[in-house]
């Protein structure tokens, strides 16, 4: 397993279950077996990020725990068996280690002093003792250095515990005897020769050593290191009980044995006195002699009569018990943990090589024991509540040393280690830390440290510990004052004579709060490193998003966090190529986060692509700060964009004269435009591309320089500029922000100075001539009050396929309903108000009947417009719900008798649908839609301007109704002068709807057609035929909604 290609560890976890998308991204990493035992958590939330993947990554973690652990086994295994003579060791210890001596058979009975070096088990007094063996141990000792402590005191726990439980396992149980222990530890020395004596006190026993740690172990006793004082008098009842020691059999001698070479300066004891007595209880001795196990030593009757006589003495004091037969307890949590630091202070007390890695020393390993006892202190505590070792942790600043020697990191590395261990410790221990002076302070030092130097070997774990800390800021949003930090203020006593502004402001300067958190933040985006940045802009929108007034005011004034957006996006839009495609421009999205895309797998590659994408997704990103951000950060951030990028890049572009660069530019716009969501960037980026007036045009005031000449582009004599134009206001009145719509229409008819102010109602001064004009056609010209319904004429063409349609949307409730509510306006304007039918008969009959054509190809005509007529205005209708608009018109009485004046932008569009008959096919389209955008608007106003066909016009205005009609009385003059027109324009229908591939393969009189003169004409009687059903749909729909209001 360790030599596994990428494709065979890619196959082998597509074996275990993991999904072949999942596996194909660990082939694409290059993993293989030996690097999959590197491999970490944090390495699967890169390969697979996002929440989404949380289960996926977790499967795939313990399927990668369990490779790591066979792979592990297969290298001890192959140590193993390079080494011959630890092969039979190794296989009889881990059998018999795990099962302790119960029993000895005869055939397998040795003498005391037979051992064999390639045995496991050695025989003392017909007893076998099983000798531990242990792989880590194994690998430690075949390199040859100098073995910890711990790895030795591991060896002699598991041995004596071995050799104890053969002891207890035995009929009747006993301790193990000194012979016993030496015997242990002399095969012990000789399976592992690093363990031999090499001191010069015993040359001749190199299991010395081994053998007193063996009998410690055993006896917990540990060696006095500083000699005793005078031992002071005792009373008589002292002395007696110093005298009362238990008899040991004779046998093994177990209390000589337990208490080691000090039993050997004690005089034996041969003979049962009054000053000898074994204090055990009297169950103990029954028991033994209910055994039916010989009583050794003297104890007979007379010592049982000595017992009888020192009665009282036993009922004076206390007995003492006799030695237990359970190893001693093991040290607690606390001494543990006190273990483990004092063992990382003692490395820096003795330790005089500074250059030497931390990675060689046990430091690292310390303190992940230490942490991993705070996790176990913490799950035995109750919640809420301190354990000691968090109070030793706490108490002894623990957290601040280190701090030291991570900003030191020394020795090499330890900054790491450090962060590693603020990181863990934040990250599992649950009760809140932060709150405590000894935490929030030590951590508030290391951030500060974080990102000090570019591209450092540590800016992984630097970004994991603020991410950390920001998580943790998140939770509780108070601590955030803990990382606001004040500089000292100073004395200044010369400073009283001077003003009280002077006075102030020096106060002010000294009292600037300083957020380290977020400066650290802002030094790793600038990382070259890809993940450290987008996880360094994860940490600065958490940041951002803290409710806490002071923290944000403080990230605005006293931070480069809007700095350095505003200038990021400057650095990556001049980074662009000067001239792009709009429609390349169009197609390409944002991809926030770890995007990795080749080129080969890019079907859509073009010059500047990956710069582009770049942009986008900073732009994204800067958009989704203000829209999560504080209210104080976003605006902030939003004017540091307008005045470092929009006003000073993108302006200078937008004006300038190169139709390349104006292109692009607005190509650019209208993507910018599209992308932003928030509130507060999209207001500035409106008021910047069309300035902050809300008062009335006049004739000859464009208001700002770009506005004008956005305005003038949208009839600039390059169609592509024009229609990008076009398309860029078409932009904005899809998105919901009230000066828009209120900049370019509304203002100019707030007024209602298109309303003839006379007294009756006058028809439109151009109805006439479209009456007049569509009288050669067979349309009824004695129509006073407005053209009369297509239903009503027998020859016309209108009846197969569009009155029926009319008739069935039009019910007869409908019919009835006013304009607005009458109550709103005088008798006399409430009178004059038209039913929907007429309204939207109006518009379908705009078009006379040699120059329809939709009939003849089978189009559905009027009802399809219906459904997304509705649709658009129910959204348009949401986005407008915060503006409070009124649901009827101000009545005339109450409105100024200025002079109307459309304004610049409502004359532009009227000017470009006047000339649709000698416009491109793309440019009527565009004009259209952007013509019926602002219809959709539910505003009174609009309403009666642009859909009211029977509204009494003031004297030189125009509206909507009154330019269509104007291009349906050009159309009927010239379609005299072509022939065949209405085949003509039924060959280019089907040619723009993509049927004449179809039905006319093969015919060669459809390419002179599209290559006529007057195509723009037959092209632009189609798009006038469909706009005017379009209109028709959201008269019927606005009408209809307005009935429901009222």
């Amino acid at each position: 397993m360790d030599g596994l290609s990428p494709n065979g560890l890619s196959k082998h976890l597509m074996d275990e279950g993991v999904d072949e998308e999942v596996a194909n991204i660990i082939l694409e990493a290059g993993v293989n077996g030996s690097s999959v035992l590197e491999l970490e958590r944090n390495d699967l939330r890169d390969l697979l990020p996002g929440p989404q993947m949380f289960s996926i990554r977790k499967d795939l973690w313990r399927v990668i725990a369990k490779l790591k652990e066979r792979i592990e086994w297969e290298r001890i295994e192959a140590y193993v068996l390079c080494e011959p003579s630890l092969q039979a060791t190794t296989s009889t210890s881990c059998s018999l280690v795990s099962t302790p001596a119960t029993g000895i058979k005869k055939s397998e009975q040795k003498t005391p002093q037979q051992m064999s070096c390639g045995s496991s088990v050695v025989s003392v007094a017909k007893v076998n003792f099983p000798i531990y063996s242990d792989a880590d141990f194994l690998a430690c000792a075949s390199t040859g250095r100098t073995l910890p402590a711990n790895v030795i005191n591991r060896l002699v726990l598991c041995q004596v515990s071995i050799v104890w439980d053969t002891c207890s396992s035995l009929v009747p149980p006993r301790e193990p005897t000194a012979e016993e222990l030496c015997q242990v530890a002399k095969k012990l020395v000789t399976k592992y020769p690093i363990l031999r004596d090499t001191s010069d006190l015993n040359p001749d026993q190199p299991w010395g050593a081994i053998l007193k740690k063996m009998k410690r172990r055993l006896s917990n006793v540990k060696a006095a290191k500083k000699p005793q004082g005078k031992v002071p008098n005792r009373s008589k009842t002292q002395r007696i009980l110093s005298q009362c020691r238990p008899i040991p059999p004779a046998s093994n001698n177990r209390a000589v044995e337990l208490q080691g070479s000090s039993s050997s300066k004690e005089p034996a004891i041969t003979s049962c006195s009054t000053e000898v007595i074994e204090l055990q209880p009297s169950s103990k001795l029954q028991g033994a002699t209910a055994s039916g196990g010989p009583m050794e030593g003297p104890m007979d009757l007379q010592g049982a009569t000595k017992l009888q006589e020192t009665s009282e003495i036993q009922g004076a004091m206390k007995p003492q018990r006799a030695p237990s037969k359970k190893l001693a307890p093991t040290q607690t949590l606390l001494e543990d943990f006190t273990f483990h630091w004092k063992a990382t202070t003692h490395y820096f007390n003795n330790s005089k090589d500074d250059k030497k890695p931390v990675q060689e020393s046990n430091i690292p390993s310390h303190l992940d024991n230490m942490l991993a006892l705070l996790t176990q202190e913490e799950l035995q505590m109750e919640d809420n509540q301190t354990g000691p070792c968090m109070e030793y942790l706490l108490q002894n600043k623990i957290l601040e040393m280190l701090h030291i020697l991570g900003k030191a990191d020394c020795p090499p590395g330890m900054k790491q280690v450090v962060l590693m261990f603020f990181l863990n410790l934040l990250g599992k221990i649950r009760q809140p830390l932060l709150p405590h002076v000894n935490v929030y302070k030590p951590v508030h030092r290391l951030i500060k440290v974080c990102g000090e130097v570019r591209a450092a070997p540590t800016e992984k774990e630097e970004i994991q510990f603020l991410c950390t800390v920001c998580s943790k800021l998140k939770e509780s949003p108070y601590l955030v004052n803990f990382f606001l930090e004040l500089p000292p203020r100073q004395n200044n006593r010369k400073g009283r004579s001077s003003s009280s502004g002077s006075s102030k402001s020096s106060v002010e300067d000294l009292t600037q709060p300083e957020f380290s958190l977020v400066n650290s933040l802002v030094s790793l985006v600038q990382s070259p490193d890809s993940r450290i940045a987008v996880k360094a802009c994860e940490g600065l929108m958490l940041c951002a998003t803290l409710p806490e007034k002071h923290a944000a005011q403080c990230i605005v004034d006293h931070t480069q966090f809007c700095t350095l957006l505003a200038e990021r996006l400057c650095t990556l839009y001049n980074a662009l190529p000067l001239s792009m495609d709009p429609v390349d421009v169009d197609s390409v999205e944002a991809k926030w986060g770890l995007y990795m895309s080749s080129d080969g797998e890019d079907t859509n590659k073009f010059p500047g692509k990956r710069q582009l994408i770049s942009l986008l997704s900073w732009y994204d990103y800067c958009d989704q700060v203000i829209v999560e951000a504080h209210p104080i950060v976003a605006r902030a951030l939003a004017k540091q964009i307008k005045e470092r990028f929009l006003v000073p890049i993108m302006e200078q572009l937008l004006l300038q004269s190169s139709e390349v660069g104006i292109l692009t530019s607005t190509a650019h716009l209208v993507k910018f435009v599209k992308m932003t969501s928030s509130p507060a960037l999209l207001d500035v980026l409106v008021k910047f591309i069309l300035c902050e007036d809300t008062q009335p045009e006049k004739p000859g005031e464009g208001g700002s320089k770009l506005r004008q000449r956005l305005i003038e582009r949208c009839d600039h004599l390059s169609d592509e500029i024009c229609i990008m134009s076009l398309k860029l206001f078409e932009t904005l009145f899809c998105k919901s922000n009230r000066h828009i719509i209120t900049n370019l229409v509304l203002r100019n008819l707030l007024s209602r100075g298109y309303h003839s102010r006379s007294g009756h109602s006058e028809p439109n001064s151009d109805q006439g001539s479209s009456n007049s004009a569509s009288s050669d056609s067979g349309v009824d010209t004695a129509i006073s009050n407005g053209p009369k319904s297509p239903g009503v004429e027998p020859d016309s063409p209108m009846r197969d396929g569009e009155a029926p349609s009319v008739a069935e949307a039009v019910t007869e409730e409908v019919k009835a309903t006013p304009l607005s509510p009458s109550a709103s306006l005088s008798d006399s304007e409430a009178d004059e108000q038209p039913s929907i039918h007429k309204i939207v008969n109006s518009f379908l009959n705009l078009m006379p009947d040699e120059a329809r054509s939709s009939y003849l190809t089978g189009d559905i005509g009027y009802d399809m417009y219906l459904r997304e007529a509705h649709r658009l205005f129910r959204e348009c209708t949401v986005n407008c719900l915060p503006y409070d608009w009124q649901n009827y018109p101000t009545p005339l009485d109450r409105c100024s008798n200025d002079a109307f004046y459309e304004g610049a932008f409502l004359k532009i569009l009227f000017d470009k649908l006047s000339r649709m008959l000698d416009q491109t096919y793309e440019v009527n389209l565009q004009v259209t839609s952007l013509l019926s955008k602002i219809c959709l608007f539910p505003h009174p106003h609009i309403q009666e301007f642009f859909l009211d066909p029977y509204l009494p016009n003031a004297p030189g205005c125009r509206t909507l109704h009154t330019v269509l009609t104007r291009v349906i009385a050009d159309l009927t003059s010239r379609i005299k002068s072509i022939p065949d027109f209405q085949k003509q324009v039924c060959v280019v229908r089907k040619q723009l709807m993509g049927m004449v591939e179809e039905d006319d393969r093969g015919k060669k009189s459809i390419a002179p057609i599209m290559n006529l003169p007057y195509i723009d004409l037959l092209e632009g009687v189609i798009v006038l035929e469909e706009f005017s059903k379009e209109l028709a749909a959201i008269a019927f729909v606005k009408f209809h909604a307005a009935s429901g209001r009222t």
